[in-house]
């Protein structure tokens, strides 16, 4: 177009004035396309140099990532997304973010962090029902972040630094660098004065820390403290919403505040968008290992075994709200038959539904026998008679754990029995299970990758098939446990899940080098009155969250099935999104191995997702 008017210009048959003014138009034109083409790059270039005053710099991250924040992490591997905290939650949906600050000095007296209650004209999102976090860098076995398993520093004693723990009060841990040691704060009962306990990797005696309580309480604030924050350090803080059921959807706006001296030194602005419905439960079923059980004495413990009556409520509690809705039971009745009365209880005060009960206390590991199958016989018609009155139809009695060739094979007869008695048997176990005495077995549990073949198999026969160990907990990174138990295991067409663990402490629980093999499964870590969130857990919630989603949008393809809109593009449009997901990451899964060595952008595959929920919705509101 230019060159044209300005061949026209040389040729005079057009006034001067008129040239100019054609190319004025043309020129502000070609500006406005660029601008609208480079908008986004724009404001990503500007995002890339966080939010900055006062000498405060935020970088607004993703809250569940590959890439561990550490305090030397270069500001090109953080995974900034965004310059404003700007999330996208259902109704009945925990939903998480994050941001880093980092100081060009240091804050001495540490930096308080408020948040505002988020508006959408006259609909409030409550400031109290939003929660933040310090995410705690400390130091870990050398394979953490990776794998559960001490391969190379069970003889090293090598460690690294990791982030993992989310706390209110940073101080709960002290690092020291110098000796590349952590330090917990403990306090004798009645006693004001603290004192720390170091924990590194000489440390051999794997009770000590159960040992110290009752006597001594580990326990964090029950508010978030101010945050150490130190020149040209990062220090990541994590930041979960709940959208309740009855929320008003639409737009909410607020902001996060940093203060140091009650002196405000930057705002992050916070954007929250409620969907117009609210999320299902997960098509899939998701349980957990659960080594909690009440002790005789009633007694709390900083282990993964023996609980109060308060830390085992919290702990139920926990994992009913991330998602496990039925946590294997460990109780049991051998030694105080008023205790697993006591356990089932407060499982039905806090809303657990008792109607399937997968225990483990109950199993066939030492069956071998007469004498042996007769008692367990005797305690199958015991617990019958105890779970009856809280509703439970379904109990699964647990099999020899992980066993292969004759170890799995003579336990036919015990679960011949268990299931002439109207009870059924799981067990977690390797590929090769169905073979052997598949028919026989009513859960499989299998470790490692969700193979498809293996689901095919089970469900041939009308039972179901579960999966675990891909991976075990303990691993620090969130984006495993969101990638594996959510789109992969969907992917699989497998039936649920049975994680471990949601604590166990191979040794101190808080110690992670104290064991010759393997590092603590924890997701969460055992305090006094409850337990210590991690980064993991909140991956864990995000997987089956993105199952949640998932299956509202399979129920709403299926609304148009036995309709005339079964072949509208936007119903097969979604459909074919899913199988491409599907058959992109099911590539990566391998027999025996976790599934591992991907990426994929779940950020966007949940975005993608809602939108497809979002137009089948007004398509189905307009039929």
């Amino acid at each position: 177009m230019c060159n044209k008017l300005i061949v026209l210009f040389k040729s005079k048959l057009i006034p001067v004035s008129i040239i100019v003014f054609l190319l004025a138009i043309v020129n502000s034109y070609s500006l406005a396309i660029n601008d609208a083409a480079n908008i986004k790059t724009n404001i990503d270039d500007k995002c890339a140099d966080g939010l900055t005053k006062n000498g405060v710099t935020i970088y607004i991250v993703r809250a569940i990532s590959a890439n561990p924040v550490l305090p030397e992490t270069n500001r090109a591997d953080l995974d900034v997304d965004g310059c404003l905290i700007d999330v996208d939650a259902s109704k009945n949906e925990y939903e998480s973010a994050s941001f880093v600050i980092n100081s060009s000095l240091d804050i001495d007296n540490g930096i308080d962090i408020v948040v505002s209650d988020l508006k959408n004209g006259n609909n409030i999102i409550h400031k109290n029902t939003i929660d933040i976090k310090s995410v705690k860098v400390w130091y870990q076995a050398a394979e953490a972040w990776r794998e559960i398993a001490r391969v190379k520093s069970a003889k090293s004693g090598s460690v690294r630094l990791v982030p993992e723990l989310l706390l209110n009060d940073e101080d709960l841990v002290q690092v020291d660098h110098k000796n590349s040691i952590n330090l917990i704060r403990i306090k004798k009962k009645n006693n004001n004065k603290f004192e720390y306990l170091k924990k590194d990797s000489k440390e051999k005696n794997r009770k000590s820390i159960i040992n110290l309580s009752p006597d001594y309480v580990v326990s964090d604030s029950s508010y978030l403290k101010p945050i150490g924050v130190y020149k040209n350090k990062n220090k990541q803080i994590w930041i979960t919403f709940h959208v309740s059921s009855e929320a008003v959807s639409g737009v909410y706006r607020g902001n996060v505040t940093l203060l140091s001296n009650n002196m405000s030194l930057i705002d992050i602005p916070i954007e929250l968008n409620v969907s117009t419905y609210e999320l299902p439960e997960p098509k899939l079923e998701y349980g957990i290992y659960y080594h909690g059980r009440l002790h005789s004495s009633g007694e709390a413990s900083l282990s993964s075994e023996y609980k109060s009556s308060e830390q085992l409520r919290f702990e139920l509690q926990d994992m009913y709200q991330y998602g496990f809705k039925n946590p294997v039971i460990y109780q049991h009745h051998y030694k105080d038959k008023n205790k697993f009365k006591e356990y089932m209880s407060i499982r039905d005060e806090l809303g657990i539904d008792n109607k399937r009960l997968y225990l483990m206390w109950l199993n066939t590991n030492k069956v071998g026998s007469h004498k042996e199958i007769e008692r367990l016989k005797n305690d199958i018609e015991y617990v019958k008679s105890i779970v009856k009155e809280f509703g439970t139809s379904e109990i699964y009695v647990y099999g020899r754990d992980e066993a292969k060739g004759e170890k799995l094979i003579e336990q036919k007869e015990a679960w011949e029995l268990i299931r002439s008695n109207d009870v059924k048997v799981y067990v977690a176990g390797y590929r090769g299970t169905y073979e052997a005495i598949g028919k026989e077995l009513d859960l499989f549990v299998l470790a490692k990758s969700p193979m498809p073949d293996e689901a095919e198999k089970f469900h041939s026969i009308g039972h179901k098939i579960f999966n675990y160990a891909n991976p075990q907990s303990g691993v620090e990174n969130p984006y495993i446990y969101r990638r594996n138990y959510g789109l992969v295991l969907w992917s699989s067409g497998f039936d649920g899940a049975l994680v471990y663990a949601y604590q166990h402490s191979m040794g101190d629980a808080w110690n992670d080098s104290d064991h010759y093999l393997f590092r603590d499964h924890n997701f969460t870590y055992p305090t006094s009155n409850g337990a210590i969130k991690t980064l993991a857990w909140e991956g864990m919630r995000e997987a089956i969250d993105d199952v949640r989603y998932l299956t509202l949008l399979k129920t709403e393809i299926n609304k148009f099935s036995a309709s005339t809109n079964i072949n509208h593009e936007l119903v097969i449009k979604a459909e074919k999104y899913l199988d491409s997901m599907s058959s992109k990451v099911l590539k990566y899964s391998r027999h025996g191995k976790y599934t591992d060595n991907f990426s994929i952008d779940l950020y966007e595959f949940r975005r993608n997702v809602k939108n497809h929920i979002e137009e089948l919705k007004q398509l189905n509101s307009k039929n």
